[in-house]
Formats: C-alpha cells, structure tokens, sequence
C-alpha cells in the first residue's frame, strides 16, 4: 500500500479579470470579462482575517490502483484544518503495518512456492524449486522479510560469482594435470596403474593425475540463469508486496550484467581450420551450409532414424515435437503434418503435454521429406510383423527399431555421435531449426513463411534464427557494386602511366565552334559522356588522384592537377594549363 501525502493552506474565492499580453480583458461569448479565480494566490491573505484553511489529502491506496484525493474548505484557522484531515485519515483504509512476527524471507519463499506451483508448468515449477533451493534460500533464509534489503540479494549474487570462479579454477587445474598426465604416457607409453610386467621404471615418474568423481560435475552458473534466478525472486517480492508485507520490491533494484545472444555463425572452412586447430567453436550456434547439410544427410540415410534427421533438417520440429509425432497428425495424402504434441523432459522423466499457442500449426512436407516418412513407414511395419506386434497406425512416427519409444535425450545423444561418424562439424540437435530456417529464407526471401515454419509469436524471434549464406551475401555485394557506374575496373600500375586521351575534347579543336561547344560545363557534361580519368599529381602536396575531364579540386584545394607523364616538370606544365 502506497503512503499519504496532505497539506493545509489558506484559500478565498476573490477573482480577477483574465487579460491578454496585451493588458485587455478577454471576452467570454456573452461579451462580457472573463475571471479567474485567485485562490492560494489572493495578496489579500496577508490579512488574517480573509480567506479561510482548506486541506488536500491524498488517501492510502494498493500498489497498481487510482489514487483517491480529498480536498475540503471552510475552516477558520489551521488548527480545525488539521483536525479534519487526520479525522479523514483515520477513518480511511489503513497505512501497512509490519509483517508478521518472526516471518523470514525463507519462509515466505517456501509458501510463495507452495501456492504458485499448482497453476505453473511442471518445468518452471522445477525450475523455481532448483533456483529457491540451490541459490536463494542458503543465504536469504534466515533474513526476516521486513528487513530484507538490495544488499541481502546482492550476496546471492556475490556467492555465485565466487562459486563460478571455484569451478573455473578446478576445471584449469584439472585440464592442466590432464594434459601433462597424456603426455607422459605417450612418451613412455604406459596406461595409467598399469604398467607392463618386468617394465623398468621410467626415468620420469608418473605424474599425478587428481581424481574427479564420476556423474554430473558442477556447471557453471551463466549470466542468463542468474537473471532468470532474479525474476523468480522478483515474482515471489511482487506479491509480498501486494499482500503489505514490504514496501518496495528489492529485487528489481539489483543490477546484474546483460545477456548477450549468441550470434549464429555459418560453418566456413575459415572458421572450421580454427576449430581444428584450437578445438573451440566460434559460437555456441553453429550451422551448416548447404553442402555440409547434404553431405551429412547422405552419411545417414542408412540409419533407422534418418526420417526424422530429415524431417528435422528441412521443416525445423522441436525435439519434443518431432518425438511426440503420431501417424495419426501425417497426411501423407495431402502432405501436410499437425503439431498438436510435445514431449519434454522433467528432469529425465519424459511427459507429454500441450504446446505453447503459437507453437501449434501445420506444416506442408515437400516431396523429399514425404518420401522419407513413408520409406521409414514402410520400415516400422516391417520391422512389426517381424516382431509379430500388431501395427499400430495411431501410434508415435519415430521409436526405436524394437518399438520402444524414443526418450528425448537419446535422440540428442544419437545426433552427435551422428556426426562425429559422418565428420561433419560439430552443431547442436536445436541448430538444426536455425538450419530450417537459413534454407527456407534463402528459398524464398520471406521471413513471415520462416516464422509460421518455426512456430513463433514474433518476427524478432525469428530474426535470431536465420541467417544469411555467403552466396547470398555474396549476391547482395555484387548487386550493390553494380549500381555505381564504372569506367575503370582497377587502377594503373604504376604512377606514370596515362590513360588514353579522352575523346571529349581535341587540342586541335579550334575556332568559335569549338570555343562554343566548351563554354559551358553544365552543356558539356549534358552532351558528351564522361571520360575516363588520367592519372595525376598535384603541384602543391604531390598526392596522385584521377583526373576526369581537365580541372580538378585537389584534397589541398589546388584547382588544377597536372597529367605525370614527367614528375620534375609538373609544375611548369601546370602552369600552362591554369585557368
């Protein structure tokens, strides 16, 4: 609840004239003066005896709704004025008092969450409960919420960038040992605590490699997860404050560094010798040109799943979408698909559930891709009676070859070993939506075709996905070169070389008829076309430049330059030729 503000101040009803710059009175429609009313202003105040107290109190009000202000005159001095404001404030809505006794932030966070995750998707409630578990609550639970302040979450913070340094410092350490650990062992080509029988030692002793604990290792918490850990202690603040529990969120009063997308890069050979070289990607959103997209399609058409590599590759499905599939959304007929599912993971449990409202729609199959789908049909069919399953014709697109259905993470898995088997540079399974999108873009030039493809709500999403070919840049650098005319194509090889003379004008051109064919620049340029340039140098700061036609403003502001056909005599041939 927001505060009060009142005031009291003498007031009177005096008027006078309303006049122009000009010192007259202005006219209303009845001819007669206008006034005004002279109020707060009335030099008659002085006088305390004129005029009478009013007061202007705005009323208590919830954060997010209309402020109600009160005004009210007639009192003869400032005591009853006073009097009757706090009257009216007393019987108003109530100022927010303090929170409850001994209410910590932890313990509003944890009945935040439990209220909040019944109307959330199971993700983001998993995702509120990962970020109040491993971030917010080991610094902030013991905080009570009245006293909660910007610097309590800027610890937060604080903790997780020390956090991040202690991983990146383990991490070197451990590449490091590593490296010197291969090493050795390829120099005395021992395994490590293996060694062969009746070896001798080595002359170097083995060095020591630390031991890493098998499982997930710690990550790093990036700049986006920490905003978003930010917006789920702003979430949570926004209704404390709702429910007058404290008066300003502190969340948003925290400043942390932005999050820049990555930028999605082509794989040029370039780029693709520096990976092989340094072992680091240019971006963390790699795509593919269209010879490498063809040639890793072809190194996979044997496998079980290529339909949906392929799939994948043109039409640009989400994993969960292209896994969550059912013969019963293809028409094959009408070759056209329905997204109407998704199956995402939780944790690593996988479930089924509805897409986003956009997400939603239907996608028309080009003839390779229809192709594909039924070849790989015809081989789930097979593959039953072999079984001796009975066909299921609702049943999901893309399982595994003995019928199982296909987890989400074993599809991305696949995909890399995919290509590191065809040798192809490394992308991640979603790059192959940035993919769908390069190629539909450069087929037809028409981002709202790429957006109703990729299933987005706005175009600017859609802009991060595509990206530009180099035969397409390459075009578009040809055709913006081809709009300046040009008359050279390169520049001489050396300096004094001279073009050929220009056919605009003659030295034995001569005569009142050649005088009157020159007279006028603006004729001349409107009759003959331009000529093309001679090389030369300027007498004054010697810089060489191009010539067209036979005087020119050099960067020094000399207005002639001189043919360099011979540098020692520019100046006196420039001499002859000065206007």
């Amino acid at each position: 609840m927001a505060g009060t503000r009142s005031s009291v101040h003498r007031y009177c009803n005096c008027q006078a004239p309303i006049l122009t710059p000009a010192g007259r009175p202005v006219l209303g429609a009845n001819g007669k003066p206008r006034h005004y009313r002279l109020g707060a202003t009335c030099p008659s105040l002085a006088n305390r005896h004129h005029g009478s107290w009013c007061y202007d109190v705005t009323l208590p009000h919830l954060p997010g709704a209309k402020r109600e202000r009160c005004r009210a005159s007639g009192f003869s001095t400032r005591r009853e004025a006073l009097a009757a404001a706090d009257h009216l404030l007393d019987t108003a809505l109530p100022l927010p008092g303090p929170p409850e006794v001994g209410l910590t932030t932890g313990d509003f966070l944890r009945q935040w969450l439990s209220e909040k995750a019944p109307g959330l998707a199971p993700t983001t409630a998993r995702s509120y409960e990962g970020h109040l578990r491993l971030h917010l609550l080991p610094h902030l639970d013991s905080v009570p919420l009245a006293e909660l302040r910007p610097h309590h979450i800027a610890d937060v913070f604080d903790a997780i960038d020390s956090r991040n340094s202690a991983i990146s410092v383990q991490r070197d350490q451990y590449a490091r040992a590593h490296a010197r650990h291969q090493e050795w062992k390829s120099r005395y080509g021992r395994n490590p605590g293996h060694p062969r029988a009746n070896a001798p030692a080595p002359a170097v002793p083995e060095p020591f490699l630390p031991h890493r604990p098998r499982g997930a290792q710690p990550r790093v918490t990036s700049a986006a997860t920490k905003q978003r850990i930010r917006a789920t202690l702003r979430s949570a603040l926004s209704d404390a404050r709702r429910q007058l529990l404290i008066p300003v969120n502190w969340a948003g009063l925290v400043q942390l560094p932005p999050v820049h997308k990555p930028r999605a890069l082509l794989w040029t050979p370039a780029r693709i010798a520096a990976w092989e070289g340094t072992g680091v990607r240019p971006s963390s959103v790699m795509v593919w040109t269209e010879e490498q997209t063809g040639g890793f399609l072809d190194a996979v058409v044997e496998d079980w799943l290529y339909a949906l590599w392929h799939l994948l590759t043109y039409r640009g499905l989400r994993r969960g979408e292209a896994v969550g599939l059912r013969w019963s959304e293809v028409d094959l007929d009408l070759g056209t698909i329905d997204i109407t599912r998704q199956v995402i993971q939780l944790g690593y449990v996988p479930y089924e559930a509805t897409p986003k409202q956009h997400s939603e729609r239907t996608l028309a199959l080009d003839s390779g891709t229809i192709e594909a789908l039924s070849t790989h049909r015809s081989r789930m069919r097979a593959a039953s009676r072999s079984r001796g399953d009975p066909w299921a014709p609702g049943g999901r697109v893309f399982v595994r070859a003995d019928g199982s259905p296909l987890h989400p993470d074993y599809v991305s898995k696949r995909f890399r070993l995919l290509c590191r088997r065809s040798g192809s540079p490394p992308v991640r399974l979603h790059d192959l939506r940035h993919e769908a999108a390069t190629l539909t873009l450069t087929a037809v030039g028409d981002r709202r075709v790429v957006q109703d493809l990729l299933g987005h709500a706005t175009l600017a999403t859609t802009d991060d996905y595509a990206s530009v070919t180099p035969a397409r840049a390459r075009a578009a650098a040809e055709a913006a070169a081809a709009l300046v005319p040009r008359y050279r194509s390169c520049l001489p090889p050396t300096l004094g070389h001279r073009w050929p003379r220009s056919p605009c004008r003659s030295r034995s051109a001569s005569g009142p008829v050649a005088r009157r064919q020159f007279s006028s620049r603006s004729t001349r340029a409107a009759s003959l076309p331009k000529p093309p340039p001679r090389w030369c140098r300027c007498t004054r700061c010697g810089r060489a430049s191009p010539l067209y036609g036979w005087w020119q403003r050099c960067c020094c502001l000399t207005r002639f330059q001189v043919p360099s056909l011979d540098i020692r005599a520019s100046q006196e041939v420039g001499r002859r030729r000065r206007y």
